[in-house]
């Protein structure tokens, strides 16, 4: 029902609900697996095997979208006169 909800809520853009779904689904699910207490989606990655902390995806969320906005505000290359 929750996911359902969060792919609701961007009804202007159903794509960008889904794809933003699947994506936080991917990350909420990296870590140990509380009924199993096996890794799940680590990929034998030892640093990753306790999960991604909030912080981390915050920030470095921030820095994406940074990034794009620079790259879109700028030139790549400047203008030959």
């Amino acid at each position: 029902m929750a996911i359902v909800v969060s792919m609701l809520i961007n009804s202007n853009d159903i794509l960008k609900g889904i794809i933003s779904t699947f994506l936080g689904l991917m990350l909420a699910a990296i870590g140990i697996d509380s009924f199993e207490a096996l890794p799940r989606m680590s990929f034998g990655m030892e640093n990753i095997r306790e999960g991604i902390s909030l912080l981390t995806i915050v920030v470095g969320t921030f820095a994406i979208a940074e990034i794009f906005t620079q790259l879109a505000s700028k030139p790549l290359w400047p203008k030959k006169f």
